[in-house]
């Protein structure tokens, strides 16, 4: 199946995604590499504890880095975000001084608030509302809309669905008054049928607008960073016009492990390692 994963902390699955979804199969990614690399390139890293995503570096993102707190629903309740410099080619929780890190001036904190286990906001500080999502009766995601502290609606996405799939994303983007659009897209896409190790993240903790920098993760330059699709997908399409092309080569559980992508900006070979 090709979906959009219902963004909430419970939710009813089919016997057949039951299947394609249990603890068995489900496989979860630990770095993202250029094939190939220089030598002062690290990879997009993923650290998990107690089996909890706690930690995403991402080198190709300027050296983001972000800490995640869990709600007791084993959900995303507040994210911190921040830049920093690593001095081993790995990142080191142990060593790293998490306390200093979440105090620092230019961390930014986003919490995540729920209604029924349901995500309904991601709000900035506590103070002005980043995020807003919008459902439809069946409980998938129909809108986001982002806003921005001074400007008011910045962007707006709007998702539709055919035989249960996603089939179409709009996209508008408005003007600093908030109140024009000032861009209007269209984007369709076509997937493989294998499993999205991104998907995995969204669907287990609530992982949302995370941008990873890197080719794999290009369709989240477009749409948010929302990392929602259950499959992996080959092409993008805004407007009828072809934005981002990807094959790829699988492991032994279908999870792809090598990509070769192509956008309009660059292309380029990525490695993809996952959990033993």
């Amino acid at each position: 199946m090709l979906g959009l994963v219902s963004v909430s902390c419970s939710s009813e699955e089919t016997s057949d995604e039951k299947e394609n979804n249990t603890d068995e199969t489900q496989k979860y990614i630990t770095s993202i590499k250029k094939q190939n690399s220089n030598d002062w390139e690290v990879s997009t890293q993923f650290i998990y504890e107690n089996d909890k995503l706690k930690y995403t570096f991402l080198d190709d993102c300027s050296g983001e880095l972000n800490y995640y707190e869990y709600n007791s629903k084993g959900k995303i309740s507040k994210s911190y975000r921040g830049n920093i410099q690593l001095a081993e080619e790995t990142f080191n929780p142990d060593v790293f001084d998490l306390e200093a890190f979440i105090n620092h001036d230019y961390t930014q904190v986003l919490k995540y608030y729920y209604e029924d286990d349901t995500l309904i906001r991601i709000q900035k500080d506590e103070s002005f509302i980043d995020y807003q999502f919008t459902y439809y009766d069946d409980g998938k995601l129909q809108t986001v809309e982002w806003f921005i502290d001074g400007v008011g609606l910045w962007e707006k996405l709007t998702f539709d669905y055919s035989e249960g799939k996603v089939s179409k994303m709009n996209k508008k983007e408005f003007n600093t008054s908030g109140g024009t659009a000032t861009s209007n897209y269209d984007y369709t896409f076509e997937f493989d049928d294998k499993p999205n190790p991104f998907y995995n993240l969204v669907e287990n903790y609530n992982l949302m607008f995370q941008y990873t920098c890197t080719g794999f993760d290009y369709i989240s330059s477009e749409d948010m960073g929302l990392k929602l699709f259950k499959n992996n997908v080959k092409k993008v399409l805004r407007d009828g016009e072809e934005i981002y092309s990807a094959t790829y080569q699988y492991d032994e559980n279908n999870y792809p492990n090598r990509v070769s992508f192509t956008n309009t900006r660059t292309s380029g070979v990525l490695l993809l390692t996952y959990l033993k």
